[in-house]
């Protein structure tokens, strides 16, 4: 879990916004991948079908290159209906993992 989720967490169960804290740690995965493995592509995943909003699962699955990822930062979903703590809605647990080509 990286310091910026942590972050996230703790501003929602406050009642404070959030969603920044998510970007960055959506931000900060990707650039971890992009340090280690520059070549790998990265997939959206997540909570699961029956916990994920309907906005989240039309993103389950898909592909990009790191820095097409970085470009157009799709996590956290802009349209994530979740709440987590709070009444705000928003709290989007997709998160990126990297894709794992078959040799």
């Amino acid at each position: 879990m990286t310091t910026a989720f942590h972050s996230a967490l703790t501003a929602d169960k406050e009642g404070c916004p959030f969603r920044d804290h998510l970007i960055e740690s959506a931000r900060d995965t990707l650039l971890l991948y992009k340090r280690f493995a520059p070549d790998i592509k990265v997939t959206i995943s997540t909570a699961g079908r029956r916990h994920a909003c309907s906005a989240c699962k039309t993103q389950s699955g898909k592909v990009f290159s790191i820095d097409e990822a970085l470009r157009l930062m799709p996590l956290p979903c802009s349209t994530c209906s979740f709440s987590l703590f709070s009444t705000h809605p928003g709290y989007c647990r997709c998160i990126w993992l990297p894709v794992v080509e078959e040799q």
